[in-house]
């Protein structure tokens, strides 16, 4: 009976996990005229702690406060990737079942089912990284929905 129940079942996961993707703080200034990429200047630490609330993370993913334009004529002290954008994790599951046919071997039935991000949390975007505008530092854009 209880082979009846459990038997022929099969289950996998596809899970996918990875660290935020490099970016750098641009300035809005122009630097040597068709020369580059203008970064920004960093007067202090520009990291924040990770162990802050997730909703002071989306409002301010990295410290704004010490950061500051680059002059004139110059590409800034920052460089490029210096900072990474919010890490991702996911997990997508199948889940079916073979119902085998004692009369007829060549058609057996098929339960399937599947879902995808189950975990069911957003996925951060990058946080905005040019400075002078209003949503500097902040995340604005998230994706991820659970779908069965």
């Amino acid at each position: 009976m209880l082979n009846a129940v459990i038997a022929n079942w099969r289950w996998s996961d596809i899970i996918s996990a990875a660290t935020g993707t490099p970016f750098g703080v641009n300035s809005t200034n122009d630097a040597i005229v068709g020369a580059g990429t203008p970064f920004a200047v960093a007067t202090g630490d520009i990291n924040l702690h990770r162990d802050r609330s997730r909703g002071q993370q989306i409002a301010q993913w990295f410290n704004t406060e010490n950061i500051t334009q680059a002059a004139d004529g110059t590409f800034g002290s920052l460089g490029r990737n210096v900072l990474r954008n919010p890490e991702t994790s996911n997990i997508d599951t199948p889940i079916s079942r073979i119902f085998p046919l004692k009369f007829k071997e060549s058609a057996n039935p098929q339960f399937f089912f599947e879902a995808f991000s189950v975990l069911n949390h957003p996925q951060l975007g990058a946080p905005y990284n040019r400075l002078g505008r209003s949503t500097f530092g902040v995340i604005t854009t998230a994706s991820g929905t659970r779908v069965l």
